[in-house]
């Protein structure tokens, strides 16, 4: 049996894809590529073309204009309940 398991492992086939395995599992186990892998990644999110923007978003800006009307730099609890109703309203 051990004859068997010796002529196994010297295929070198099987012995190249065991050295391989070995070495790939490694090198992600100590996170030799990542600095690598994430510059990639941030490359390909750059040059990939712009998207739409999301119609199931909806962004509620404070500006300056609210802050001169409201006299005050943040809202109060009232006006935010206001907000949201009226945002609940039409079924976000």
């Amino acid at each position: 049996m051990l004859a068997g398991v010796k002529k196994l492992f010297i295929q070198p086939a099987i012995v190249t894809s065991v050295v391989v395995t070995i070495i790939l599992v490694g090198v992600q186990r100590l996170r030799l590529l990542e600095y690598f892998e994430l510059k990639v990644f941030d490359q390909m999110m750059q040059r990939r073309a712009d998207l739409p923007p999301d119609p199931r978003l909806l962004i509620v800006g404070f500006t300056e204009q609210d802050i001169q009307e409201l006299k005050q730099i943040t809202p109060t609890d009232e006006v935010l309940d206001r907000l949201l109703g009226k945002l609940e309203s039409n079924q976000p």
